[in-house]
């Protein structure tokens, strides 16, 4: 049964509010963390703080996705700005995916006075397949899907004559195919918990995706 209790537009809005402000606080607490906090607390690591040859935590997530390519492309800045945008950029999207189990706590709170129990325990379950679902698909994407898309990219440089030594590519352009790849291959693998959550909420029926099952799967072949 749905709370008794009714709030004003203006106690909703102030919620809201104060469950935003929780989400922005966290997300600026990660995105320092991935910006300046060293790898290492080691009393050496602390001392290269000072000096300024520290490895922030991003850093290490640049480098094992650069290691991904398998050495063979070569990484380089394409502007004298890049580095300084790949920095932020990585770190800001390092941020956000640490943010996310914030983010989905704070809004299902929100909503939950307005919901039944049986609601309840069905976007529980929503919330722990999505985010399952998301993980496999990140890491399959990262692991596997990754390293076949340079190695194929590498071959058909090849092809149009560009030989192996010659194989350069911007960071930028490299990094983004990375993080790219990994977001929508981690989405496409919640796709099955996403069409669970609508049926069971009566926003479409199982006989409407039948008769349009071939548009879904040609969205979905799109799509990888």
């Amino acid at each position: 049964m749905r709370d008794q209790k009714e709030m004003t537009l203006y106690e909703h809005l102030m919620e809201l509010r104060d469950r935003l402000k929780v989400v922005a606080i966290f997300y600026i607490a990660s995105l320092l963390f991935w910006l300046v906090f060293p790898k290492n607390l080691s009393l050496g690591e602390i001392g290269s703080i000072v000096s300024g040859e520290y490895i922030p935590m991003i850093t290490l997530v640049l480098e094992h996705a650069a290691g991904m390519s398998q050495g063979l492309v070569k990484l380089i800045p394409g502007t004298l700005t890049s580095p300084l945008e790949i920095y932020f950029i990585a770190a800001a999207l390092m941020a956000l995916i640490t943010t996310i189990p914030v983010i989905g706590y704070e809004f299902y709170m929100y909503v939950d006075p307005a919901l039944y129990p049986h609601e309840r325990r069905l976007i529980w379950g929503f919330m722990g397949a999505f985010l399952s679902l998301y993980a496999v698909g990140a890491f399959f994407s990262y692991f596997f899907v990754v390293p076949l898309i340079v190695r194929f990219m590498v071959i058909f440089a090849r092809i149009i004559g560009i030989p192996p030594e010659q194989t350069f590519v911007t960071a930028g352009d490299y990094y983004m195919l990375v993080f790219t790849t990994v977001a929508l291959m981690g989405l496409l693998f919640t796709s099955p918990a996403i069409f669970v959550l609508l049926v069971r909420f009566g926003l479409i029926s199982t006989s409407t995706f039948t008769k349009n099952r071939l548009y879904v799967y040609g969205l979905l072949y799109i799509l990888i």
